[in-house]
């Protein structure tokens, strides 16, 4: 997507971990996923992973279970909706948003978590008007650290 001169982003923020801590979420909902099927890691197995693609991370935690991603995703995004019911902002994030809001100044917010669960997060914590543009794992081939999704 090339963007327009009056496009240009002059802040871009990451989601998970930054504006809202999800991190440890998603651990334990990866842990609880694999339990479900009957196998065990430890708490900790998803902090090497993180920043990378669901398909990653699934591929990477699965064990030699026999499930395929499609019945792991649809049990983890249960365990993990329920939790993204508890989530808050990040001490200070929204004073920094609505400081650089108000000056009218681009922002983005690049992510690599699901479309639904930026969109999802977004709405819940009341902060979806402060980014002109989002970019979710889903709007890319290739996830952070890559730069595609800042490209």
């Amino acid at each position: 997507m090339e963007l327009k001169k009056s496009q240009i982003i002059s802040f871009a923020f990451d989601l998970d971990g930054t504006l809202v801590d999800t991190e440890n979420h998603k651990a334990e909902s990866h842990k609880e996923s694999i339990e479900h099927f009957g196998g065990n890691i430890e708490l900790n197995s998803y902090y090497d992973l993180i920043g990378n693609s669901f398909e990653y991370v699934f591929n990477s935690l699965k064990l030699d279970l026999p499930i395929t991603i499609t019945e792991y995703k649809a049990v983890f995004n249960r365990i993990y909706l329920e939790k993204l019911n508890n989530i808050t902002l990040t001490t200070g994030a929204v004073d920094l948003l609505e400081k650089i809001y108000v000056q009218k100044i681009k922002i983005a917010l690049v992510t690599s978590s699901e479309k639904w669960m930026m969109d999802f997060i977004l709405k819940k914590l009341k902060i979806n008007k402060y980014f002109d543009i989002k970019i979710s794992g889903d709007d890319v081939v290739h996830n952070k650290p890559n730069p595609e999704p800042y490209q």
